[in-house]
């Protein structure tokens, strides 16, 4: 099986991968890691505070890419975007790249 292209996601605290909404991230299958990339780096730009995942500098990362941990994994963060909810509390939520793959 190959990659048939990459989707944007975003999981909870416990990493399971959730589908955004349609009105916050299109469904959009990107062709390549690069245009998923600028696509998710975009959408990062909306948030107050968002943190990239370091691959190359930092644990966990320090000794991986992005790239690599897609190709491993079929998902990989790209990093943490925070919000605060109507009751003043702290919702961090994991921005992803998520493989979709050819049978």
């Amino acid at each position: 099986m190959s990659n048939a292209g990459y989707v944007i996601v975003f999981s909870d605290e416990d990493y399971n991968a959730i589908f955004p909404d349609i009105e916050t991230v299109p469904p959009i299958l990107h062709r390549t890691i690069e245009d998923a990339s600028a696509a998710i780096d975009t959408w990062a730009k909306t948030f107050d505070r968002f943190r990239t995942a370091l691959y190359g500098q930092a644990y966990p990362y320090e000794s991986t890419t992005l790239a690599n941990e897609i190709v491993e994994k079929g998902i990989a963060v790209y990093g943490w975007a925070e919000m605060t909810d109507d009751e003043g509390d702290l919702i961090r939520y994991a921005l992803c790249i998520m493989a979709l793959r050819s049978a």
